[in-house]
């Protein structure tokens, strides 16, 4: 898995930044993630679990979806 794979077909995905413990997600404004509301960045531990964890269906647009 790699970074472009977790940013391609995914708007809403601004970047995705290498940390020594894992990727960082950043989201497009408006958009936050549904796990932690009003949020738009996120650390995960692997770009597997980054990848899995962008799909629209865990992310929202603030003020549209919610």
């Amino acid at each position: 898995m790699t970074y472009e794979q977790i940013t391609a077909g995914r708007p809403w995905v601004l970047a995705v930044d290498p940390d020594d413990d894992g990727p960082v997600v950043t989201l497009r404004e408006p958009w936050a993630f549904k796990d932690d509301p009003g949020c738009g960045v996120r650390a995960f531990d692997s770009p597997r679990d980054a990848w899995r964890n962008t799909r629209r269906a865990d992310v929202y647009q603030m003020g549209v979806d919610d």
